[in-house]
């Protein structure tokens, strides 16, 4: 039986890294854009504070799960506020326009 691939687009100013596709080490790096198989998939994500604030390494480490659809074609949205004590994360539908995870914290 064929399947049609999911694809996942990162939507960020390189300041979000997918660590992890599936509990596996992603050694290649993060891509513009990752083709998955359908199913349930677990991407370990994490983003840089001093990248953009230039002071100690401040690493927060996150996970977010969603089930790929044949066909579909999701995109990684992150938004934070200046000093990052707010920010938010989630995985669009874009071909519906509709969140399939979310994860959105108030404190570091």
């Amino acid at each position: 039986m064929l399947f049609r691939s999911a694809f996942l687009k990162l939507n960020s100013d390189d300041t979000l890294f997918i660590s992890k596709i599936d509990d596996k080490r992603n050694w290649g790096g993060t891509k513009d854009l990752l083709e998955l198989s359908p199913g349930v998939h677990t991407l370990s994500l994490n983003f840089h504070k001093s990248r953009l604030k230039g002071k100690t390494k401040n690493y927060q480490e996150f996970d977010l799960s969603f089930d790929a659809k044949p066909g579909g074609k999701y995109q990684i949205e992150f938004k934070a506020n200046k000093d990052y004590s707010k920010w938010s994360a989630c995985i669009m539908d874009t071909i519906d326009n509709r969140r399939v995870s979310t994860l959105i914290t108030d404190t570091d």
